[in-house]
């Protein structure tokens, strides 16, 4: 990990010191950690052979981890999911149905947002209603567009702004 400018740990920025690899859980994260208001990181995982949403989390900046727990607000299937902090400050979270629901198969991917760190999802935007979409991922452009892509049967990429909310834009 490189850290933030302006951490205590800012000097590994311009030479990084790499630590020994770690396996979170079996399978694969495709995840990125997402920085809470607190400083704290967390990096959900999707983990494929317990068939569920886990949650490994960071008080110092990825040195270290804790043991995974399961992920409070969020449930999944055994696919990826995907979280973003936005400039708006509020968290985005893109994954198959409802965030409290773990649908039986990869379908209905839809965008949710959070004020609140990830304890409460406001939005239900429904981004791909097919069977087999899935492995959802992101950014935000400079003009707060966000730009989504997923994988499985599907070459389209849906926009949504997040000024009132979330919304296709027309």
């Amino acid at each position: 990990m490189i850290a933030n400018p302006g951490s205590e740990f800012q000097d590994e920025a311009v030479e990084p010191k790499w630590s020994e690899p770690v396996q979170f859980a079996e399978g694969c994260t495709l995840n990125k950690p997402t920085v809470l208001k607190n400083g704290d990181w967390l990096l959900p995982v999707s983990d494929w052979h317990k068939k569920t949403a886990r949650v490994f989390a960071s008080t110092d900046e990825g040195r270290t981890w804790s043991e995974p727990r399961q992920a409070a607000t969020v449930q999944n299937i055994n696919a990826r999911f995907f979280l973003r902090r936005l400039k708006s400050d509020r968290i985005l979270l893109v994954k198959n149905g409802p965030p409290t629901e773990r649908l039986a198969k990869r379908s209905h991917l839809s965008a949710y947002l959070s004020k609140d760190d990830g304890q409460t999802w406001t939005g239900d935007l429904l981004l791909d209603e097919r069977g087999s979409v899935s492995y959802p991922d992101g950014f935000e452009s400079p003009d707060g567009l966000i730009q989504s892509s997923r994988t499985w049967n599907s070459g389209s990429a849906a926009t949504a702004s997040q000024a009132d909310g979330l919304k296709k834009p027309s």
